[in-house]
């Protein structure tokens, strides 16, 4: 009977392993499949174009881009500064321990070092102590220092902001550079198949006599150079794709593709001063260059605080062995502690910071003159970008009317060359004209959502 259960137990038991292999084998396939299909779907995902708006590329941008975290870094520092020259306020305590073992000392009975005899004495001393020191007045230098780390706090913020504003900056002038070249990409192509169409028009009337050789030839070489300009621009759209991606924080081979973004034209223009007054004292540069001002005039007062009165308490306190403070000197362990007030005052500064005080006042005077000259620059910068914004809504009006007379001449030869009335020249020239006034177009629209986005740099709105 046990017998027979225990060959029942075994069976069940290889039945459920065969079971379970079963199931494994089956499964095993289906779990590939999941995982490798997974790794697929991530590569893709690595190597898919990227469809950004330019908002959405400063947006990864100021997440993502080197030069930003940097800067971020910089104002954590600065941050961990103030709080170091804050630190300072509270007292200076510090602790000290000894242990000595002298060797015996000898008393010579005469010069000749002969009869001597060994002095008795304590040989072995320690001592732990402590010491303490609180200022209570420096001249106002401990306030003037921490006043000085807010200020290179506040000059790390604002280098922060401007550096964001740089590379907003940097981004649309490399995002409008490829959404430019895509769209010239896109009329290359399509001139491309208008010449490759007429070039076998050329070719057929050829056959039959009605046109010289030559004109195909040129036509061929023409089609040709426009081949060699496509190559051109789709290297400089994987040059820009490459800037941008990187900008962004997106690996460098991560193509880019930018959406459409509003005309410079649909843009209301406000004026000049309108912008310049906008602007004022909130600009980046002005800011710098004032907290430099302000920074210089710290550093003049703490130089001129160094002539002042230094007041602090001080404390020590000592365990020792043996006593040797006060006669009559004991063989025994002591404490002792001590407590005052101190006061110092540096009289040879009156002579040795009299040219330091000098040197500070000039360079707080410089920086003065230096902080309004930049806000000249800064209103002649914006009036320049203001001049060159308008000067960009002009050529997109003329280039479009130069658009339309294109077409319109190249109409025109293209009949009157198939008609035998115009040379092949003329109809080479016609074509080059009306792909250069695209381009021209496109390239009048780019310069001018750049040229509005350096005024929004300047006026520090980017």
């Amino acid at each position: 009977m046990a017998h027979d259960v225990h060959q029942a137990t075994k069976r069940r038991g290889n039945f459920a392993t065969s079971m379970s292999r079963t199931l494994l084998y089956s499964i095993a396939p289906v779990l590939a499949a999941i995982l490798i299909a997974t790794r697929a779907m991530a590569q893709t995902d690595s190597t898919a174009p990227l469809v950004l708006s330019l908002a959405e590329c400063w947006s990864r941008a100021d997440n993502n881009n080197k030069t930003i975290s940097i800067r971020r870094l910089g104002v954590a520092a600065a941050a961990e500064n103030v709080l170091d020259a804050k630190a300072s306020r509270l007292p200076d305590i510090n602790a000290d321990a000894n242990v000595e073992k002298t060797t015996p000392l000898v008393i010579y009975e005469d010069d000749d070092l002969g009869d001597h005899f060994d002095h008795a004495y304590v040989r072995t001393h320690y001592k732990l102590g402590a010491d303490a020191y609180l200022n209570l007045y420096n001249g106002g230098r401990t306030n003037l220092k921490i006043e000085e780390q807010q200020t290179l706090q506040h000059i790390a913020e604002t280098k922060e902001a401007y550096s964001i504003s740089n590379i907003r900056l940097h981004i649309a002038a490399d995002y409008l550079d490829l959404q430019k070249n895509l769209v010239f990409r896109d009329l290359l192509l399509e001139d491309i198949n208008t010449q490759q169409r007429q070039l076998d028009r050329i070719r057929q009337n050829l056959a039959h006599g009605i046109v010289l050789k030559s004109d195909a030839l040129r036509a061929e070489v023409k089609l040709s150079q426009e081949k060699l300009t496509l190559t051109r621009i789709n290297n400089d759209i994987t040059l820009a794709s490459q800037r941008l991606a990187i900008e962004i924080g997106e690996p460098e081979d991560r193509a880019i593709v930018p959406t459409g973004i509003s005309d410079a034209d649909s843009i209301a223009l406000r004026s000049y001063n309108d912008y310049a007054d906008a602007a004022g004292d909130r600009s980046y540069e002005n800011q710098l260059a004032k907290e430099d001002v302000a920074l210089s005039g710290i550093r003049l007062k703490s130089i001129k605080a160094s002539q002042s009165v230094k007041l602090g308490l001080y404390g020590t306190f000592a365990y020792a062995y043996p006593e040797t403070f006060l006669y009559p000197y004991y063989h025994d362990p002591y404490s002792l502690g001590i407590a005052g007030v101190k006061a110092s005052f540096p009289i040879s500064s009156f002579y040795q910071n009299k040219h330091k005080v000098a040197a500070a006042r000039l360079d707080y005077e410089q920086k003065q003159v230096a902080a309004k000259d930049v806000g000249d620059k800064v209103r002649v910068n914006i009036r320049q970008a203001w001049l060159r914004y308008q000067e960009c809504l002009e050529k997109i009006a003329v280039s479009q009317k130069n658009v339309e007379q294109s077409i319109e001449n190249q109409r025109i030869v293209s009949n009157t060359y198939f008609n035998q009335t115009s040379l092949i020249t003329d109809l080479l020239d016609a074509n080059v004209q009306l792909l250069q006034s695209r381009f021209d177009l496109v390239q009048a629209k780019t310069d001018a959502q750049l040229q509005y986005y350096q005024l929004l740099y300047v006026t520090d709105k980017l």
